[in-house]
């Protein structure tokens, strides 16, 4: 596998969807990337700090289609200068592409590493190229892929699963050097109660699936909102 320069400057990256036996044959990959979580193509929004209005969410997904197919055309990173502040801060996000309603890749960080808009830039071109369970995205097949993007909270560490809202909290698991991640829509679309959630997030990690109950697990959990090109917010 060639890895990108992205890829290798950013550690906090993380893949969505991938297998749980995928997972247990390549634990020193996910150990650089930490985590692996899943997501459905769907309407969903929920609360971030401070939510994107229609016209920020355009801006960023024209931004995430450009860039893309600038990339594919002409290997080019497009330079962009951006005012506005709700996109200029630092927040986590995902892109994931769909075509149909299969996933063709999804990258992002779930740290607040960078501005808001780099961060969709550079993870528009990983989903695209560099998500390593999918073959490159051609130009050709652009058309027919739709671009979905996660915008998240910060991460608030949690001592109590009651804490945990389904349909609404994203959660994040960690045990000793394993940890996975589900964005906020998953436990609900899957129809997963909170042990559920956590059972599942502990396979994803590698784990047995009542590792959560063990003493050294942190939990933290947090909001998010999903808008893509496909459904109007």
């Amino acid at each position: 596998m060639i890895r990108s320069k992205i890829l290798e400057e950013n550690s906090q990256l993380f893949l969505l969807n991938i297998p749980y036996n995928f997972q247990n044959v390549n634990k020193k990959i996910l150990a650089k990337f930490h985590v692996s979580c899943y997501t459905t193509l769907g309407r969903w929004v929920n609360k971030v700090n401070k939510m994107l209005n229609r016209d920020q969410q355009t801006y960023l997904l024209n931004m995430a289609r450009n860039t893309i197919e600038a990339y594919l055309e002409r290997k080019e990173i497009l330079e962009q200068r951006v005012s506005d502040p709700e996109l200029t801060n630092c927040q986590g996000i995902f892109v994931s592409l769909h075509k149909g309603h299969d996933l063709r890749g999804c990258i992002g960080y779930i740290q607040p590493i960078e501005p808001l808009y780099e961060a969709v830039i550079k993870m528009a071109i990983a989903a695209s190229t560099q998500d390593w369970r999918f073959p490159t995205v051609t130009l050709k097949e652009l058309k027919d892929i739709t671009i979905e993007i996660t915008v998240l909270s910060e991460l608030t560490p949690i001592q109590d699963i009651s804490q945990i809202e389904i349909g609404t909290h994203g959660v994040q698991l960690t045990i000793g050097n394993h940890s996975a991640v589900f964005l906020p829509q998953v436990a609900e679309e899957q129809g997963w109660n909170r042990e559920e959630t956590l059972q599942h997030l502990c396979l994803k990690a590698g784990l047995r699936d009542d590792d959560w109950k063990m003493p050294d697990t942190r939990l933290s959990i947090f909001t998010g909102q999903v808008f893509n090109e496909r459904y109007e917010i």
